[in-house]
């Protein structure tokens, strides 16, 4: 497993907002330089290999890598079981592996005996039965997130749906449906076994979206309408019709209703005790004998019919009246499921009236017919019932269709007072069917979930068993007395003395000097005992070179000439096998043979190199923050670092913006002192005398100016401090006067070099 890239390095440390770019950096290769001066993230990016190293979660920021095209997040780096082999070399190692303060051994490393060749072959074998159980880990990792994702996706999407279709409601308990109550409610369905039953048809479904979307509404009156029976008064009027009156008849009256009426009335009124026996029509007095005729004509079964029919006459008419004064409830007024049943009953009703109504004014006409024909009787038989409807609504009483539609209007008062009840019952109704409509594509991911966690578990299970077996075999065939022999011949050669020596011991080696454990070894020695310690390391059995991640960061610091060609060579022998390397350093010198290394590289190799840069920048937003590029070409095409150090500080020089903060030149004074201790070893070449000195021999620039330049650098410019303590930090907004002094002094120690550097560096920048 090869490491392809960082991705991003967020508030990490100096790298407060690094993505790597899409285009314009080419992803790690198998050999990879990286340069960098000091302060600009080399150790922060060694320590992030070595927290890959050691399975160590980075909980600073935000840290992505990608392996062999698969990201990975450095918090979860402990809980990842397939991470690359890594063998860092920083000063972490030297601290922790090397000069440890809990004791004075040195961690032993342990090689192959030669009677432990068929144990080894063992090793190797669980060693590529390890390596096939973790590449198929990383598939089946990538099939339990597919599974994941496209479960909880799809639990996402319905449970999305539940709650668009009856969480709408402020007051519904699905306002906050979410994928786990759908996981919950499906979980439940599957145990049960019975989801079939909770499936409704498309008719019954909108029928309960339309009930969950009602409001509750307020009770309606029953409708009243108290009219006689219908059968009970045809009845009566047919026997009252059929009632004939007998009587002394006048035949030329009973020839003559209108005139029998009228008569009747005059016979009424010349009854009465102060009639004066004359006709108040004609004036003429009445004969006697025909008030008696009259009498007998109009006896009192003639009054009695007369008094029945004008009763009857007065119920009709009661019942017409309550008909025209009907008035049925709004069909909006009812619950949405109710509202089409209601509307067909009200048009019944409706109906039912005018078919009453018809009948009644029949019955009106038949009883003032019987009043002009008290003497004969009348059939009667209503219009209704000649014609003989064929349909149930036809012969449906106005009775009848009133019970019908108060019977829906008591289901509306019955729902108002269990309204809360029912509409949350629709909402369950609607929530489990649409659960059990998704239940074989839920039953179908969650068997995929649960086929790719048994994967991974046996995998894991595997990965752990090999492990295991790995260590029992190595511990059986494990010494160190070999490498410590070894240790000490590269010693000798590295450091050009004998003085120094490894001496094993039970757990460990210990150094000794000249035959006495060694105190107070120097950094160079310090240096020189760890690198070779670990390069050794890399042939131990538990690491195979060829196959994994070899990363160095500045092993030449604090070492002569002479040792860092001595370092670059052992490490050009132990590395050149390595499956992928990293070399990081700020030693120009270093760098410059690394680079004449990869340039040389043949065969297959010849283009499986980069060159990389770290460097800070200054962000309004994060201050002072890192980032990685890709090697500029005045240190990829230069064989010194002098051009590129010219064109930076020619850049910050001519910098027209305001200096915000001492972090936008931070690094200035120490490229400044770099610049001109180069430029004077040009000038003065030979001469061993002081920077000071140096500058003091220099023509042409005010020695004010001259001394407040020496003066600046000296403070400045040491190592990766910024200053002595003590000194006032403020002076560092000298800085672009500074840079420009010292230009300046170049122009006037040497034109015609200065302008050709002056021309590279706007050619570089894009400068007119």
């Amino acid at each position: 497993m090869k490491i392809d890239r960082i991705a991003k390095i967020k508030r990490h440390r100096i790298f407060r907002d690094f993505t790597w770019p899409t285009s314009g950096l080419d992803d790690f290769s198998r050999f990879n330089l990286i340069y960098g001066w000091n302060g600009a993230g080399k150790t922060t990016i060694s320590n992030l290999f070595r927290a890959v190293e050691k399975r160590e979660a980075i909980t600073e920021g935000e840290v992505q890598f990608v392996f062999d095209g698969a990201a990975y997040a450095g918090d979860a780096l402990a809980s990842t079981p397939a991470l690359p082999k890594v063998r860092v070399f920083n000063r972490d190692y030297v601290n922790a592996s090397v000069f440890r303060r809990d004791t004075d051994q040195v961690v032993p490393i342990f090689v192959l005996g030669e009677d432990s060749v068929e144990k080894q072959k063992e090793v190797e074998r669980l060693r590529a039965a390890l390596a096939d159980h973790q590449k198929n880990y990383l598939v089946a990792e990538a099939a339990l997130n597919s599974a994941t994702k496209s479960l909880e996706g799809f639990c996402q999407a319905r449970a999305k749906a539940v709650k668009d279709l009856i969480g709408n409601d402020a007051s519904s308990s699905y306002r906050n449906y979410e994928r786990s109550r759908f996981r919950q409610k499906a979980e439940a369905l599957l145990v049960g076994g019975n989801a079939s039953a909770f499936q409704i048809d498309d008719d019954a479904r909108t029928k309960l979206i339309q009930r969950q979307q009602d409001k509750s509404k307020p009770k309606i009156p029953l409708v009243s309408a108290s009219i006689s029976d219908r059968e009970h008064l045809l009845r009566e009027v047919r026997e009252a019709l059929k009632t004939s009156v007998v009587s002394a008849v006048i035949n030329d009256l009973a020839n003559k209703p209108d005139v029998a009426t009228w008569v009747e009335k005059g016979l009424h009124i010349h009854s009465t005790s102060d009639a004066t026996g004359l006709c108040n029509f004609c004036g003429q007095r009445i004969p006697p004998n025909r008030i008696e005729e009259l009498n007998g004509h109009f006896n009192d079964k003639f009054r009695e019919l007369n008094l029945l029919l004008d009763r009857l006459c007065e119920r009709i008419d009661r019942d017409r009246a309550t008909l025209r004064a009907l008035r049925l409830p709004d069909a909006a007024a009812l619950y949405t499921d109710l509202v089409e049943s209601y509307k067909t009953a009200e048009l019944r009703v409706n109906r039912a009236a005018v078919r009453r109504e018809a009948v009644l004014v029949a019955l009106v006409s038949a009883i003032n017919q019987k009043k002009l024909r008290p003497f004969e009787t009348i059939e009667f038989t209503p219009e209704s019932e000649r014609e003989s409807p064929a349909t149930d609504e036809g012969r449906e009483s106005f009775e009848d269709s009133v019970a019908v539609l108060n019977q829906l209007l008591e289901k509306h008062n019955t729902e108002t007072d269990a309204f809360d009840l029912s509409v949350a019952e629709a909402r369950n109704k609607l929530e489990s069917h649409e659960v059990a409509d998704a239940l074989q594509d839920y039953a179908d991911r969650v068997k995929t979930l649960s086929d790719a966690e048994t994967e991974r578990s046996k995998l894991q299970a595997l990965i752990s068993s090999a492990d295991s077996q790995i260590t029992a075999i190595e511990k059986e065939i494990a010494e160190h007395v070999r490498p410590a022999e070894e240790l000490n011949q590269e010693l000798r050669s590295y450091l050009g003395r004998d003085e120094l020596q490894f001496h094993p011991e039970k757990t460990g080696y210990t150094i000794t000097r000249s035959g006495v454990p060694a105190q107070n070894l120097s950094e160079g020695e310090k240096t020189a005992v760890a690198f070779l310690h670990f390069l050794k390391s890399l042939q131990g059995k538990d690491f195979q070179i060829a196959n994994d991640v070899v990363v160095i960061d500045d092993p030449v610091s604090s070492l002569d000439a002479n040792a860092l060609y001595c370092a670059f060579g052992f490490m050009k022998e132990r590395c050149k096998d390595a499956g992928q390397l990293f070399v990081l350093t700020h030693n120009f010198s270093f760098f410059q043979q690394v680079k004449d290394w990869f340039d040389n590289l043949r065969g297959p190799d010849k283009r499986k190199h980069q060159r990389y840069l770290l460097e800070t920048r200054n962000s309004s937003t994060e201050g002072r923050t890192a980032e990685i590029k890709a090697l500029d070409s005045l240190l990829n095409d230069y064989q010194s670092e002098y051009h590129f150090v010219f064109v930076r500080v020619y850049q910050e020089a001519n910098n027209s913006h305001p200096v915000l903060d001492l972090a936008s030149v931070y690094g200035m004074p120490n490229m400044a002192r770099k610049l001109l201790e180069s430029f004077l070893a040009f000038r003065q070449p030979g001469d061993t005398d002081t920077l000071h000195a140096k500058i003091g021999r220099t023509t042409g620039l005010d020695p004010a100016l001259k001394a407040r330049m020496y003066r600046f650098l000296q403070t400045h410019s040491h190592a990766d401090r910024i200053g002595e303590p003590g000194h006032d930090l403020s002076i560092l907004s000298e800085t672009r006067d500074i840079l420009r002094n010292l230009l300046q002094l170049m122009a006037l120690e040497d034109k015609p070099h200065y302008d050709a550097m002056e021309l590279l560096a706007k050619t570089k920048l894009g400068l007119d």
